[in-house]
């Protein structure tokens, strides 16, 4: 790991920092007796520590398994007395493609360091995740115009060329994002993470993802110099265009002090492990909605991981999960509204219609409209520390910033004199510096497992606090 990375490690399930016990050198924490892992250098920063690892040496033994069923079910639909002769090379094609890409995932993922183990305690957990985000990875290292394309038939455009145009053109000075650390959540297959880092050129990137083989390629691709090849299947083709192609994936850069000033980690974005305000410039491409939380979770994580005035980039369209709540699935008027409440600067916005993942082996493909925005972190982060406001204070006919918030302060109480005896240690949490997120945690313990820590005090503060 670059040093300037390790300065800034913060151990993701106690928060320790190197003056608290952790050793960000040797990848263990002293304070919580977790140790951290990495795969062929790739540094791999997860709560669970090892037993992370342990998860995912479960889900590629269940992927090699994925593997062995292809040849069963091909074979079985190969040996169908009623098929066509081109309907059998089509499905011989499609097996040879499907079975060399799961091939060649496998091979990389267990040269990393991964054995293919299983373990019932993951036995529930869905295997696509190595899988899902295959068509990202060609999109950002390999699509390119095809030679002897039909005359009639659409000319690709580049995708990471558009999007980092768009985001430069909602920047207000380029000269203010130069020469600074910066840090992508959700940096996929690392693509707009180098790009920005060289447009940017700045000291740090650090291009975090969860995803071990998307992480794992971006890292092989663009630190250590490799060339990568993966095919490409369409079931229905253009006719004129390959139904198979092999793709070369190659960064092509030979700037080995820019290769060493990108880092790439694996991580979870809602348990980041850096020290508070370790970043200048946060990018969330594609995950703001996506992400299955709350965006006011996202806020969170950003204004606490960005120096104060620091700049958070978000592009990406609004195709929020299914999981979320309607109530979370929010609109560019009401995200404009949460990031006034966290006192960020909206410095410029815009939106962009273009196509996502729209290979150039087929006509069919997603148009996305985008939103980007800039926007700057206070500079006075006194909001996130304390609040002296009266606990009752709205504004218009929205309720408190802080309830709207949790990881904001709440105000004191004034007084305690219409708490009844019984919740009077739950009111004494409330002294204008804890947040409800703090108090809620404090509260996991001490609650019955069936009550829910944020539906208690939500009761509490409408019973005894708002009313």
């Amino acid at each position: 790991m670059h040093n300037l990375l390790t300065d800034i490690l913060a151990c993701p399930r106690c928060g320790a920092d190197t003056a608290l016990g952790l050793d960000a050198t040797a990848a263990e924490c002293n304070n919580c007796q977790t140790r951290y892992f990495d795969l062929d250098g790739l540094p791999c920063w997860f709560p669970l520590g090892l037993k992370h690892k342990h998860y995912w040496e479960h889900l590629l033994a269940e992927f090699e398994d994925e593997r062995a069923q292809l040849k069963t079910i091909f074979d079985y639909e190969n040996q169908q007395p009623n098929l066509l002769h081109t309907t059998k090379q089509r499905l011989e094609l499609q097996f040879k493609q499907r079975y060399g890409t799961y091939s060649r995932i496998l091979d990389l993922l267990k040269k990393s360091g991964l054995s293919a183990k299983k373990n019932d305690q993951y036995k529930d957990f869905p295997t696509d995740m190595l899988t899902q985000y295959y068509g990202v990875t060609l999109r950002d290292w390999a699509w390119q115009p095809l030679e002897d394309q039909p005359s009639d038939y659409r000319r690709y455009r580049d995708e990471n060329v558009s999007v980092l145009s768009n985001i430069l053109s909602v920047l207000p000075d380029i000269n203010e994002f130069s020469e600074k650390k910066l840090l992508l959540i959700g940096s996929g297959a690392g693509r707009l993470s180098w790009d920005l880092h060289n447009k940017f050129n700045s000291t740090l990137t650090v291009a975090l993802d969860f995803n071990p083989l998307l992480s794992l390629i971006a890292k092989q691709l663009i630190h250590d110099k490799k060339t990568l090849y993966f095919e490409e299947s369409r079931t229905f083709p253009r006719k004129g265009l390959p139904e198979n192609y092999a793709w070369q994936l190659k960064c092509e850069s030979d700037n080995d002090e820019r290769r060493n000033t990108w880092q790439p980690l694996c991580a979870d974005a809602w348990a980041l492990p850096f020290t508070r305000g370790s970043f200048d410039i946060i990018v969330t491409p594609w995950f703001m909605d996506i992400n299955g939380q709350d965006a006011k979770a996202l806020i969170a994580q950003v204004e606490q991981t960005l120096k104060p005035g620091g700049y958070w980039i978000n592009y990406g369209p609004f195709l929020y999960v299914d999981s979320l709540r309607e109530s979370q699935r929010y609109t560019s008027d009401e995200l404009r509204e949460l990031l006034s409440l966290a006192k960020f600067d909206l410095l410029n916005e815009d939106f962009f219609s273009e196509p996502y993942t729209h290979s150039p082996l087929s006509e069919k493909g997603r148009i996305d409209e985008s939103w980007c925005f800039v926007a700057r972190s206070a500079e006075d982060q006194t909001h996130l520390l304390q609040n002296n406001n009266d606990v009752k204070q709205t504004k218009n006919s929205n309720p408190p910033a802080w309830l709207v918030l949790p990881h904001l302060p709440i105000p004191a109480l004034a007084t305690q004199d219409n708490i009844p005896m019984e919740m009077a240690n739950v009111a004494r949490l409330i002294d204008g510096k804890r947040s409800l997120n703090e108090i809620t945690a404090i509260l996991q313990n001490a609650l019955p497992e069936t009550i829910d820590p944020y539906d208690f005090m939500y009761q509490f503060l409408q019973e005894y606090i708002l009313r």
